[in-house]
């Protein structure tokens, strides 16, 4: 079986802008309500191509001998995202600014496909 090279193609790590909204229940005031949290982060993400093919064998069923290459992450990091603002029943809660730990890819390149 001949191996793919270990070129990475097009595949890079790439920064992105996201738009983050998640629903929490908090503490306020000495009640638990549900908010609604918003956040923009700048975070990393894996883009690319990567060089895959399926050939023809007689060796590996069914019949085709398959290398697939995706572009994905090398590891994640923890990262912490602050929210900026976070709404009750369409109002703005002040003073609340929870946090949420998130997995951030680093050092994306072709790899063997995974689920």
């Amino acid at each position: 079986m001949a191996a793919v090279s270990g070129q990475q193609d097009g595949c890079q790590t790439l920064q992105t802008e996201v738009d983050l909204v998640k629903q929490m229940s908090v503490e306020h005031q000495g009640s638990t309500i549900i908010v609604d949290c918003v956040a923009t982060v700048t975070m990393n993400k894996c883009e690319g191509t990567c060089m895959s093919q399926v050939s023809p064998s007689v060796v590996h069923f069914p019949g085709l001998m398959k290398q697939c290459r995706c572009c994905q992450e090398g590891n994640l990091l923890p990262k912490l995202i602050r929210f900026e603002e976070c709404f009750f029943d369409n109002s703005l809660v002040s003073g609340l600014r929870p946090s949420l730990e998130i997995q951030e890819p680093m050092g994306c390149s072709c790899q063997d496909c995974r689920n």
